[in-house]
């Protein structure tokens, strides 16, 4: 079954046509600009700066969780931002221009296959950068390369880029905001993948009590890290404390969210006690890959296209592995 499901990521893979052509659209301060969404469009946005200055902007969402991916001068993601996966929440970006320029952005739906919805996004300033801006960029762009670190199996860069980016923003924004609690978090996960189970647990006690101080318990972002925990004391055989906590937190999940992709893990640790470890994280990590299909776009995140498949990247905010490392579960 999973050498199944991987089959089917490649050939999703290698049917994608070529890229699809992405014309930028300049903002200007405190001049909103409104879009319509729908499936996997895109809108790449940029800001002129000079050398220096910050760019606080802020993303609408009207019936669609939106991703904000920052892209460098080559286009590539160095940093992801889904701070409120709810369909009418908010996102705020910063961005810096180390030199004159204008510093983009792209805003995608976070999962294109049935989303329709609209957006607004506005610059609300433009000004000299502080250091608690550097510090809050540089600690978001450590949180994304940690994720991909994970993805790729590199546990130990990825938890020496989690500690940084932890460190970062609690200069930045102080330790009991919400960014701190998604960094400690993202560590929690990573040292679990890496068989630091008490740890891991810690890390994720630590992000579920900053978040709730943060953006409270009845939010999806505390909902999944509780689901987070569920899970390992499932794989830890602690079933007396998973039950109730993967129910508070899928529960959590489903009034805020409604059903939801991302709790599909949960309702595995439900249903699967008797499971081996490393089997449930092989299912858990092929079952990401296709449920986070309708997300990729190959021609962009996929890099060379003829590689083989041990080369394969699958590759966005929320996936990064290797292709071959699951052929071979």
């Amino acid at each position: 079954m999973l050498r199944a499901a991987c089959v089917f990521v490649i050939a999703v893979l290698f049917a994608s046509g070529a890229p699809r052509a992405e014309q930028i659209t300049q903002l200007k301060l405190l001049e909103p600009v409104q879009r319509m969404l729908e499936g996997d469009a895109r809108d790449i946005y940029a800001v002129e700066l000079a050398a220096g200055e910050c760019a606080i902007v802020t993303i609408e969402q009207h019936g669609i969780d939106l991703i904000v991916s920052v892209l460098d001068g080559s286009g590539n993601v160095v940093a992801t931002i889904d701070d409120d996966s709810r369909k009418d929440g908010r996102e705020r970006v910063s961005v810096i221009a180390d030199s004159a320029g204008t510093p983009s952005f792209r805003v995608s739906a976070r999962y294109p296959k049935n989303a329709v919805g609209a957006y607004t996004v506005r610059v609300d300033e433009i000004r000299p950068a502080t250091d608690r801006d550097r510090a809050l960029v540089e600690a978001r762009r450590l949180l994304t390369e940690s994720a991909n670190l994970r993805y790729a199996g590199k546990f130990d860069d990825a938890l020496n880029r989690g500690a940084r980016a932890i460190a970062l923003a609690e200069q930045a924004v102080g330790p009991r905001d919400a960014l701190v609690g998604e960094a400690v978090g993202e560590m929690g996960t990573v040292q679990r993948s890496r068989g630091q189970l008490r740890e891991s647990e810690q890390s994720f006690q630590r992000a579920i009590d900053i978040l709730t101080a943060a953006v409270g318990r009845e939010n999806p972002r505390t909902g999944w890290y509780l689901q987070h925990l569920g899970t390992l004391y499932t794989a830890m055989e602690d079933y007396a404390r998973a039950e109730p906590i993967l129910l508070e937190g899928t529960a959590i999940t489903e009034r805020t969210l409604g059903e939801h992709p991302e709790d599909g893990g949960a309702r595995r640790s439900l249903g699967g006690r008797g499971t081996e470890d490393a089997d449930v994280e092989r299912a858990e990590n092929v079952g990401h890959v296709v449920g986070h299909l309708g997300s990729l776009d190959v021609a962009d995140e996929v890099q060379p296209r003829a590689a083989l498949a041990d080369e394969l990247l699958v590759d966005n905010d929320q996936i990064r592995c290797p292709l071959g490392r699951l052929l071979a579960v």
